[in-house]
């Protein structure tokens, strides 16, 4: 009975394999041959496994880029934003099949995650990865030849050259590399020594001039072999309309408005009020051009010298301003002016006029009040005040008095600036 027991056994089982293989033989007679052949293509597969032959031949991967915009370039945080389509080749030695045996399939498009992809990365990226990569498929040839097509963006470094801001060029770099193989197990290589720009789209405020690509062997300290990179350095230049007709034309025209606050008369009160209106005019314009630049010690833009001598600029005007108002009110007040004051004015005078040098008088007489009272009645003469006719009757005398003594007697060199014979003046 336990022979009977066992033989029955065997046929059960016997009769449960061939089920399996008529219902597999069955599914099979279903699926296509681009079914068949990525079943086949996936049996025994590691995607953890380098696709070689001979381990100790490194994978050969080559690559190239579509640089299809520049998003975005920050002055101040030194980054830039940039799309882009990456390309990458290489034969994988386990994934392929003759063509004739399944039904003349030439391609098939597998999953990233189903398959090894090289371990390339964005060494210069602030976000540490690509985005969204696992959803594009890679496209795989009846030789084992892989094409893999990612479009992605790219949020990278760059260190901004401002010196000559708003005229920069500015050079980019996207360093992109293995991080786990070494040089002996993964040769990159760039496919071409530039970038395609056929789908380039503009950007408003910069042009892309050039978008070359090297490839660099590099040794780090961490590790005995050499590690492979492929660069490609993004040359742009700004264009520098917008600055130009909104920050550097109304600088200039802030200055050339600055002399001519010196035409107001010192007794209005609106002078001081344009010199000041013009620092804050040009403190505006310091604050968003500031905005725009990085925050960095290492030079200073040629603007920011710009923008420094002017500010001196005007700083010296408005306090000039001031000066020649409280030296008005003083006048108006009968105020006594220092004799120091008298000196600089009267050699000014002279330097202005292209007059010989003086002061003979003042220094023989070795700052006597006599010499005082001489530069006293010298300044009177100019005094527009007594000019105008609005002063006293004892300050007009005095003036008609000394009219004949102001340059003859004093400063001979200041009749030749009136351009007046000194016989005339005496007569």
């Amino acid at each position: 009975m336990d022979g009977s027991m066992f033989y029955h056994l065997i046929i059960v089982i016997i009769a449960e394999i061939l089920m399996a293989c008529h219902v597999e033989c069955f599914n099979e007679s279903y699926l296509t041959p681009e079914s068949l052949l990525v079943k086949h293509l996936m049996t025994n597969y590691d995607s953890n496994v380098r696709p070689v032959k001979n381990a100790e031949k490194p994978t050969v991967v080559t690559m190239d880029i579509s640089l299809n915009q520049i998003v975005d370039v920050s002055e101040r945080h030194q980054t830039i934003v940039t799309a882009v389509w990456l390309r990458f080749a290489w034969d994988d030695y386990f994934l392929k099949w003759n063509e004739s045996e399944f039904g003349g399939v030439k391609i098939v498009h597998l999953q990233p995650t189903d398959v090894w992809i090289p371990d390339i990365t964005l060494y210069t990226s602030i976000t540490g990865q690509f985005y969204e990569t696992d959803k594009f498929r890679l496209r795989v040839t009846s030789d084992g030849n892989i094409h893999w097509y990612i479009p992605t963006r790219f949020i990278s470094t760059c260190k901004m050259e401002v010196q000559n801001f708003p005229y920069d060029i500015q050079i980019c770099k996207l360093k992109f590399g293995s991080w786990g193989f070494s040089g002996l197990e993964l040769d990159l290589r760039c496919k071409t020594d530039s970038a395609d720009l056929a789908s380039y789209e503009s950007n408003g405020e910069w042009d892309v001039m050039s978008v070359n690509a090297e490839r660099h062997s590099i040794l780090y300290n961490c590790c005995p072999e050499p590690y492979i990179d492929v660069t490609y350095y993004i040359k742009i230049k700004r264009k520098p309309l917008y600055y130009t007709f909104n920050v550097i034309l109304p600088c200039m025209f802030i200055m050339l408005i600055s002399p001519f606050s010196f035409l107001v008369s010192p007794g209005c009160g609106e002078r001081i009020q344009l010199s000041v209106t013009l620092v804050l005019s040009l403190t505006v314009f310091m604050l968003f051009v500031a905005e725009q630049l990085p925050v960095q010690s290492e030079i200073l833009p040629l603007v920011g010298q710009y923008f420094t001598v002017a500010m001196l600029a005007l700083t010296i005007s408005n306090v000039s301003s001031i000066i020649s108002v409280q030296f008005y009110h003083r006048g108006s007040n009968n105020d006594k002016l220092p004799r120091v004051l008298k000196l600089m004015a009267i050699k000014m005078a002279h330097l202005v006029c292209l007059a010989d040098r003086f002061g003979d008088v003042i220094d023989s007489t070795g700052g006597s009040n006599d010499a005082d009272e001489q530069v006293d009645v010298k300044l009177e003469r100019y005094d527009p005040k007594l000019l105008k006719g609005d002063h006293s009757t004892k300050r007009s005398q005095r003036y008609n008095e000394t009219r004949d003594l102001d340059i003859v007697g004093v400063y001979p060199s200041l009749a030749q600036c009136n351009k007046v014979p000194l016989q005339e003046r005496g007569t």
